[in-house]
């Protein structure tokens, strides 16, 4: 996604190419359903990055003017002065409009873009299940300039060193095509057990770029006569083409990326390039014609601008407007502009040494890199504000850290599902058990002070992201997440095999197996399935199923089962929330209400009541305690209710003791009053 190179032949087509990608990454930002699979035009952008650079450095080599201060100076003009000055727009935005707390996060993730390591920072916030999502940080897609910032550090060296060991071109190519065929092994075979390093790493990226520099040195070394180039640059544009465009709309999320499916787009670009090559054969293509057309040039121009810009509009737009119409067209059209104006004043001027002297260009990279990095310090000291908070909004802050005191020992994934931990009464013989993710987490500490005070003990069998429902998994690559599928068999076996637990309470974040995790989410979940149709109404079947078989089970094995209803989802972090209200009364923040809640919470509800009358089943409905008014309660007057946007803190979690207490006494019961909570239409 880098800007063209101008000191080999300009090929219009390559731009054009570039031209797909970007927009292929664009429109499926915005709308996933329009080009489900347009997250490969980073891995077309891989393969053009990879031919230009060593198409460059193996010219200059050749000629012997090749230079590695000069390399690194055109590395830094071209990537710096645009990256640079979108990271400050995004930090200047988010102090006016983003809370505190997501300011944190930004810093952190200023930082290691800086740093040129921001892919190895969002591989952490994609494994950590506590962070906040990593589809809010305005900077998530620096990762791929990382990759490419990566790539360049080393591969100057190796080509050097490869060019002064082997003289024989083929020689060349086969040793980085051998380098290729590692990183593409590597990825195919980590893919399955750890599908985020093969996203975000280098080594697992790297035979994407050296594909581009395998076809680079190819092409620079040919020997084909030109009739022989004439008759095979049509057929590979062609082909090329369509191999891109069978990724953009055949793959989507669930396709297991990357590995072997990358090589579709990836091959589909190496064709691409290779059906250019040469001036005669080029002009025949009608691949190559229509990617050299003046649109698609045009905004391949402009495509490493438009690709800095698009996601932090997209960030911050769903901020101010989320509802806006057309919102997808608009962030489009907008996303082409800023890109343009980019181009024009701030990637061209750089471009050449003519316009601003070469120690003029490092001055003002390490000035503006000190600046941001000293900010991402500054912010992180400080909780996220520019000034200190007062007493009361970091009494109101110091919420996000009320959390169950016994997580790490309870909940932490290295606790094995056969030794799991006990609340309660120290003295009691557990004949208890809650099951369940996060949100069963979130209650446990809250259930066992109750459990303690009633003379009883309970085990608790978690995991994040783990549904209390045998069968039910999330989906990495193509299968069920290894940490779920691995940990939930192996709980409800030992759930079932324990004659002294009587109950067994199931409590999870349920709508995510039927909806997306964002609020407004239309998508179907990441959820595994054992077939591949996977509409609404056949996930809901299957999910529906696998409820009904893990609670027969229970019962099967002499075990009264409490089904805990949904609590409701805010979409912002709570204690934010609350503090915001205080610092800008003025401003109108957009919070669910009853009518949000029941609108996205309905075919789990009503699945849910389906369930009656199920002998051996009590439904709890404990979204009652949270809906007051038709508004959700998530403070209560300046205390939150919540961690985050959707986990309970120990204070809401202390709203449903009265629960609990029925629970341990003896006296909780199906009861259908409980369904008297009016649901707004």
């Amino acid at each position: 996604m880098l800007p063209r190179e101008c000191s080999i032949t300009y090929r219009p087509d390559i731009d054009g190419l570039r031209a797909v990608a970007v927009l292929g990454v664009v429109l499926y930002h915005v709308e996933p359903g329009l080009v489900p699979g347009g997250f490969i035009g980073v891995d077309v952008f891989f393969v053009i990055s990879g031919f230009l650079i060593t198409s460059i450095i193996d010219q200059q080599q050749r000629n012997g003017s090749f230079s590695l201060v000069r390399f690194f100076e055109r590395r830094l003009r071209r990537i710096a002065p645009a990256l640079l000055t979108v990271v400050l727009a995004v930090i200047l935005f988010a102090a006016w409009w983003f809370p505190p707390h997501a300011c944190v996060d930004l810093g952190r993730s200023v930082m290691f873009t800086v740093l040129s390591s921001a892919n190895y920072f969002f591989l952490q916030a994609a494994d950590d299940y506590f962070h906040s999502p990593v589809e809010s940080l305005p900077l998530l897609h620096t990762w791929s300039l990382s990759v490419e910032e990566q790539f360049y550090l080393v591969f100057p060296l190796l080509l050097m060193a490869i060019h002064r060991l082997f003289p024989r071109p083929s020689v060349r190519v086969a040793g980085l095509s051998a380098l290729a065929a590692a990183s593409f092994a590597a990825a195919v075979w980590r893919l399955p057990t750890d599908p985020a390093s093969c996203f975000y790493l280098l080594p697992f990226r790297g035979w994407e770029l050296l594909l581009g520099s395998v076809l680079a040195l190819h092409l620079a070394n040919r020997t084909e006569p030109e009739p022989t180039l004439r008759r095979s640059s049509g057929w590979m544009g062609i082909v090329g083409l369509a191999l891109i465009g069978t990724a953009l709309f055949a793959f989507d999320r669930n396709t297991p990326f990357p590995g072997l499916a990358a090589l579709l787009p990836c091959a589909g670009a190496a064709l691409v390039i290779w059906g250019g090559a040469g001036t005669r054969a080029a002009a025949r293509g009608p691949a190559v014609r229509l990617l050299a057309s003046r649109p698609l040039v045009a905004i391949g121009l402009i495509s490493y601008s438009v690709y800095l810009w698009h996601w932090p509009l997209i960030v911050f737009s769903r901020e101010l407007a989320p509802r806006i119409p057309a919102w997808g067209a608009w962030v489009t059209a907008i996303s082409l502009v800023a890109g343009f104006l980019s181009w024009r004043w701030i990637e061209r001027p750089f471009l050449h040494r003519g316009s601003i002297a070469t120690r003029w260009v490092v001055l003002i990279w390490l000035a503006v890199s000190s600046l941001l990095l000293g900010y991402a310090r500054y912010i992180r000291k400080q909780d996220g504000f520019l000034l200190p908070p007062g007493e009361q909004i970091a009494r109101i802050l110091s919420f996000n850290r009320s959390l169950n005191p016994y997580q790490k020992l309870a909940f932490d994934k290295s606790v094995p599902p056969d030794r799991p931990f006990v609340y309660g009464a120290t003295n009691a013989v557990p004949r208890y058990a809650l099951w369940g993710d996060s949100h069963a987490n979130a209650i446990a500490s809250v259930m066992g002070d109750v459990a303690r005070t009633n003379g009883q003990a309970f085990k608790f069998y978690g995991r994040g992201g783990t549904k209390p429902v045998l069968g039910i998994y999330s989906v990495k690559s193509g299968r069920p997440d290894r940490r779920q599928s691995d940990y939930t068999p192996v709980a409800f076996t030992n759930l079932l095999a324990d004659t002294n637990i009587t109950t067994v309470v199931l409590c999870a974040r349920w709508i995510t197996v039927l909806k997306g995790e964002a609020l407004a989410s239309k998508e179907i979940p990441v959820i595994w399935t054992p077939f591949e149709e996977r509409s609404p109404a056949r996930v809901r079947e299957y999910f529906r199923d696998r409820l009904h078989d893990t609670l027969r089970q229970l019962q099967a094995a002499g075990k009264q089962v409490v089904l805990l209803y949904p609590t409701p989802e805010l979409g912002v972090n709570g204690p934010q929330a609350v503090a915001a209200e205080v610092l800008q009364p003025e401003k109108q923040l957009y919070l669910p209400d009853a009518h949000d809640f029941f609108t996205r919470q309905e075919p789990i509800l009503q699945l849910f009541d389906e369930l009656t009358p199920v002998p051996g089943v009590i439904r709890v409905r404990p979204y009652r305690f949270f809906l007051q008014d038709g508004k959700v309660a998530y403070r209560d007057g300046l205390v939150p209710l919540y961690q985050d946007d959707h986990h309970l803190n120990l204070v809401g979690a202390s709203r449903l003791i009265p629960l609990f207490q029925r629970l341990f006494d003896g006296t909780l019961r199906d009861d259908p009053s409980e369904q008297s909570v009016a649901r707004p239409r």
